[in-house]
């Protein structure tokens, strides 16, 4: 979150069930990347392939910061913990993608 919060693209594992939540916030060509699990040549790949898959850093910027601000704010906690308090059910949990469907991935 810190890192997206300055704008910054994210790597991380593909595993999800031993990660929180917020790895949802990584959206693949938009907020960062995910690498094989346990794999150190896949995560080399993503590595070196990283700037060639994000070359517009202005627009990679604006992506993380669009996560933060769109669904990672106070506001929206509380809307979803409001929902919890009042038995209502979350959303599915893949709003974050919602926030690019209508752009291309790079």
């Amino acid at each position: 979150m810190h890192s997206l919060m300055y704008g910054t693209p994210v790597i991380s594992n593909n595993d999800f069930v031993s990660q929180m939540p917020e790895v949802e916030a990584v959206v693949p060509g938009f907020t960062g990347d995910f690498f094989e699990t346990n794999d150190a040549s896949s995560l080399a790949m993503v590595i070196m392939d990283f700037r060639s898959r994000f070359p517009d850093r202005r627009k990679t910027r604006k992506y993380c910061f669009d996560m933060i601000d769109g669904i990672y704010n106070p506001e929206k906690q509380i809307e979803i913990l409001l929902m919890a308090i009042n038995g209502i059910d979350a959303p599915k949990g893949d709003d974050a993608f919602t926030l690019f469907e209508d752009q291309s991935i790079q």
